[in-house]
């Protein structure tokens, strides 16, 4: 996955000021990792330093060396173990945070067939059973659940059929992405069943994780953790033991070893939960950022605030479409397109074929002039040769107003022999810059010529920007109604087709939620002798506001360097700047960012795993 969209959170929002004449240098005493203050985002309104921060409020810190924070806001709320009983067994949950992710751990005695779980008013599911032949004679289970609100010593019942006695435990963990928790790496859970000491083998996919392990062990051994884990719960009879990490980092076959001092046969998992890696901005509101606090009275002067913003805004939407055949002359119309929004991109495939010659697009034109097309191609390619040979066009303009009933009128090179267009607006794509900047785009693939059929596919096909609206071009000396395919891993979305005779066209489209890695495009039918491009929209650049204040130590604001200031940010990260004046933060006191999102559109902000997550101001302004 490639970089966000827009605008803030998961998104490493990277700040540095540049002001006046003098150097300047704040904190000196207390440099952030990265020489500034603004660093690793907490994602709690409990968290800010002051009271009175709307949700969701991030707050930084300037460690030397990064605490829990540093994963993007993962920690651990609360812990317990229960009772190890015939079933059923329970386990009572507290927590204090809001929107936490509990993690139910049960290891058993020989013999348990199956295991379900219940209680504290959640939703459970269900993480990984294990089954005797996995750990050893035990079994045991993993299950989750997503609680909301807090929790006060609410009991979770395990229930298991056969044995002699299972013993859970939980932990409660805060900022973990509630609705995917657990690291996707294929090696997870590791199981492990061995002597004293045994270990796991654990490998994530993701930068920013909690790793966490529970062990049984007979007897009343006296038990040790992988190094640099955080021992948790002891439960004496038939010892039971778990323990955590936070990692700032991925780890590959990393072996944490588990200890006992007497007995044999250590049995358990070790497993990981990742990051939350986005929250939703609603359309107009805001986010604030906090430093940590100031030790002494300082100074900031005046200059400018930069910054980088990254998240995703809503995907590029269809927004009409026409088609329309070639009959005579060196003109046809490709229909009269109607749409609804104002500020779309119009996307017009024309597929024209003559036997031995490439027959291509002079110029595209509208009844209604509403639409300021291009003056040229974006691309032009042949597909086959001789007798099969066709050419395909693809063509684009802006239509700054909706339009109703817009004849296009496509004019040819010469006349051919037969020729088909579709047009399709989109709205909400960007219309100063509207392609994905990805090396290769568009791409372009061709049949092999002969009388053999194949899907239409483009291979090879990547995207920068998140939310793409990809869409697929087909065309060639064929007479067939194509089919949707798939675009990525989705499945695509037909926009309309064209069968004609010595030629056919088709159009088919997916709205992206991640960026594109060597994926292909693909329609459904086979066919022969046909061409085929697959390209990408971004979509449009979004206007925030940003307001700078220094506070006291009550969050009481003190100084305005920025108040409303207009910042206009895209798919593609390039840093903004705002003028801001000079201020004053007092002992005590803090600096407050606070960043407006648009009005009338909601962004998915990232702020953890597998995105950066450092924000930062750099604590030095330079003239």
């Amino acid at each position: 996955m490639n970089r966000r969209f827009l605008l803030l959170v998961g998104i490493p929002l990277t700040l540095f000021l540049v002001a006046g004449a003098a150097t300047v240098t704040i904190l000196s005493s207390a440099n952030a990792d990265y020489a500034g203050f603004l660093l690793s985002p907490y994602y709690e309104n409990a968290n800010a330093p002051v009271t009175g921060c709307t949700a969701p409020c991030l707050t930084v810190d300037t460690q030397g060396t990064e605490p829990t924070p540093a994963t993007g806001g993962l920690k651990l709320d609360n812990h317990g173990i229960g009772a190890n009983n015939p079933s059923p067994t329970t386990v009572s949950v507290t927590t204090s945070d809001t929107n936490d992710v509990i993690v139910v751990m049960v290891l058993c005695n020989p013999g348990v067939t199956s295991m379900s779980i219940s209680g504290g008013g959640l939703t459970w599911n269900t993480r990984s059973t294990f089954s005797s032949y996995t750990i050893g004679s035990r079994s045991g289970a993993e299950f989750w659940a997503y609680s909301s609100g807090t929790l006060s010593s609410v009991t979770v019942t395990v229930t298991y059929v056969a044995g002699s006695a299972c013993n859970p435990a939980y932990l409660a963990i805060n900022g973990a992405d509630t609705s995917n928790p657990f690291d996707s790496n294929s090696n997870l859970p590791s199981v492990v069943n061995a002597n004293s000491p045994t270990s796991c083998t654990m490998s994530t996919s993701n930068a920013n994780d909690m790793l966490f392990g529970y062990m049984e062990q007979g007897g009343n051994p006296t038990t040790g953790v992988p190094s640099g884990w955080t021992p948790l719960d002891n439960y004496i009879n038939a010892k039971h033991w778990d323990a955590y990490d936070i990692v700032s980092a991925t780890v590959s076959s990393a072996s944490e070893a588990w200890t006992a001092t007497s007995g044999s046969n250590i049995s358990g998992f070790c497993d990981a939960v990742q990051g939350q890696p986005s929250f939703k901005l609603a359309a107009g509101a805001s986010m604030y950022l906090w430093s940590s606090q100031f030790a002494s009275a300082t100074s900031i002067p005046a200059g400018a605030l930069s910054f980088q913003l990254f998240a995703d805004a809503p995907a590029p939407a269809l927004d009409g479409s026409s088609t329309g055949t070639w009959s005579s002359g060196s003109t046809f119309s490709a229909g009269a397109l109607t749409t609804v929004k104002a500020n779309d991109v119009v996307i017009l495939s024309v597929d024209t074929y003559s036997s031995g010659s490439s027959v291509t697009v002079s110029s595209v034109s509208d009844s209604l002039n509403k639409i300021s097309w291009q003056g040229s191609a974006r691309s032009s390619f042949v597909a086959c040769s001789g007798t099969q040979e066709a050419t395909h066009v693809e063509w684009y303009g802006i239509a700054s107003t909706a339009i109703s009933a817009d004849t296009i009128t496509v004019t040819l090179s010469s006349a051919p022999t037969a020729a088909s267009g579709v047009a399709f607006g989109v709205s909400g794509a960007d219309t100063t810059t509207p392609f994905d900047p990805a090396s290769g785009l568009p791409e372009t693939a061709v049949s092999s010529c002969s009388a053999t059929g194949a899907a239409p596919t483009v291979s090879s096909v990547s995207t920068i920007a998140d939310t793409d609206f990809v869409f697929a071009l087909f065309g060639g000396y064929t007479s067939v109604t194509e089919t949707v395919g798939s675009i990525g891993a989705g499945t695509g979305t037909l926009v309309n087709t064209v069968t004609g005779s010595g030629d056919s066209n088709a159009v088919e489209y997916e709205a992206m939620s991640t960026s594109q890695s060597a994926d292909s495009c693909a329609f459904g039918t086979s066919t022969t002798y046909w061409g085929m491009l697959c390209d990408a929209l971004m979509p449009a650049r979004q206007a925030v506001t940003v307001s700078y204040y220094t506070t006291n130590s009550a969050g009481t604001v003190q100084s305005t360097m920025a108040s409303g200031a207009s910042a206009t940010l895209t798919a593609l990260y390039q840093s903004a700047s705002i003028s801001s004046s000079a201020g004053t933060v007092p002992a005590s006191g803090y600096v407050e960012v606070v960043i407006t999102g648009p009005s009338g559109v909601a962004l998915t902000v990232f702020w953890g795993a597998p995105n950066p997550t450092q924000f930062q101001v750099s604590y030095t302004y330079k003239t």
